[in-house]
């Protein structure tokens, strides 16, 4: 029976590098993946700095920590192949650029946000604990309930759209 070691996150996202793989030969499959995953490695160093302006930095401190990142042995250890980490924090990035927009981020962004937030833990169920993190660093925003219901509707719609197909085929391989 099919018993997943991971969330179906990566799974879902390596798709198309499988049919590519299909359509030529596994190793281009392989190749495609490989490069696909460091693109969005090199994207979380973009991340970073980005998370860092909307943070109040300046200029170039953003630089610095998107460069840091870049260079970071965990990160660029973690972040050359096709691997869980590149993808998972990526959604978490994303996740926390929407939640962190200048102003108070409208039902939209908290949505996408939690959604984005809620794709991590889809791809390594360790995410769930930032995640969890986030949500409790939400009850001292204004309107805490309100955002931290956004989030979680976000968050339960990726689960329910990544994860419920396989929970529906297999219930008992999922826990």
């Amino acid at each position: 029976s099919f018993r997943p070691v991971h969330p179906p996150g990566l799974l879902l996202c390596l798709t198309p590098c499988a049919a590519i793989g299909r359509l030529t030969t596994d190793h281009t499959g392989f190749i495609t993946a490989n490069l696909a995953l460091s693109t969005l490695g090199a994207l979380n160093a973009a991340l970073v700095t980005r998370l860092g302006r909307q943070l109040g930095l300046s200029r170039v401190a953003a630089l610095l920590g998107g460069a840091f990142y870049a260079t970071w042995l965990g990160a660029a250890g973690a972040e050359f192949s096709a691997r869980l980490e590149p993808l998972g924090t990526f959604a978490f990035l994303c996740g926390l650029v929407l939640l962190l927009k200048r102003g108070e981020p409208s039902s939209r962004s908290l949505l996408l946000a939690g959604a984005a937030l809620g794709f991590a833990p889809m791809v390594k169920i360790w995410w769930s604990v930032p995640l969890l993190i986030v949500l409790a660093w939400q009850l001292g925003a204004p309107r805490r309930w309100y955002r931290i219901g956004r989030l979680s509707v976000g968050v339960a719609a990726t689960w329910l759209v990544v994860a419920g197909p396989f929970f529906a085929m297999t219930p008992s391989a999922m826990w």
